[in-house]
């Protein structure tokens, strides 16, 4: 079964560096139709979140980069200017990264990992049925 890690770490190009959002599927299955919860951030007005693009295939053992927006009361800013908010390491926040995703078989499944505030929770890989009850990129609501 497919488990999902994510991190953020620095990129270097040849014209300059950036932190970038990593997934790595550590488990021993594909991951296949992986999706991304919107991650809120703080609250009240200004209901600054994290979308991401949805992932076709992860292989086991295989590391991506997933491309990320940031908003701030639905203006889009610079993603990078504002991923230290999704960083192990950042004071501030405590963040949940809610993964969906399927198996090869089809099966659905849900973890949930927490970051923030020094801290790093790996998420146990849940069976899940009902994917209703999910968000679908609304924040706040």
């Amino acid at each position: 079964m497919p488990s999902l890690l994510h991190s953020i770490r620095a990129r270097q190009s040849p014209i300059i560096i950036e932190n970038n959002f990593y997934i790595t599927n550590i488990g021993p299955g594909v991951a296949v139709n992986v999706s991304i919860e919107n991650i809120c951030i703080g609250g009240g007005d200004k209901k600054a979140y994290f979308s991401f693009n949805s992932i076709g295939i992860i292989d086991s053992g295989e590391e991506i980069i997933v491309d990320l927006e940031f908003f701030i009361a639905d203006n889009k800013k610079d993603p990078i200017k504002h991923i230290w908010m999704l960083e192990q390491n950042n004071e501030h926040y405590m963040s949940e990264v809610i993964f969906v995703f399927q198996d090869i078989e089809g099966n659905k499944y849900k973890q949930i990992n927490k970051i923030g505030k020094g801290e790093y929770h790996h998420g146990f890989v849940e069976l899940w049925s009902d994917c209703s009850n999910l968000s679908h990129g609304l924040c706040f609501g």
